[in-house]
């Protein structure tokens, strides 16, 4: 994990903790059937790959950087830029699909709950 961060930098750090906050509000949202917390879950998986978007454009700068340092013959100092671009795409992607999905199930579950009490108690 140590490894993962300093590839990433301080962004791959933020989307670890956007998706463990997404994660705790969706799950208490479903266990206290609450909409708030499932909602305010699904905006961190909103957030996240936006968060990964910007981690991409910061690596993709460190990589510029590095061939107006060192020219474009020398790959290693390219790699790390890029590196960290792809690692925090795919984290903040990875992070995003399983919130927005059980967010959204959260929510839909609620709703159903919902309509099945109203009409339990119409006459």
């Amino acid at each position: 994990m140590i490894e993962l961060l300093e590839k990433g930098g301080g962004v791959f750090f933020v989307i670890v903790v956007v998706s463990v906050v997404g994660w705790f509000c969706v799950l208490r949202g479903i266990f206290l059937r609450r909409r708030w917390w499932l909602e305010f879950g699904g905006a961190c998986a909103v957030v996240a790959p936006l968060l990964g978007l910007l981690g991409t454009v910061r690596g993709m700068m460190r990589a510029f950087e590095a061939i107006q340092s060192y020219g474009a013959g020398e790959p290693g100092f390219l790699a790390g830029g890029i590196s960290e671009a792809l690692l925090t795409t795919e984290a903040g992607l990875v992070a995003a699909l399983p919130l927005i999905l059980l967010s959204r199930w959260g929510i839909w579950r609620l709703t159903r709950c919902e309509g099945e009490q109203r009409s339990r108690k119409s006459p």
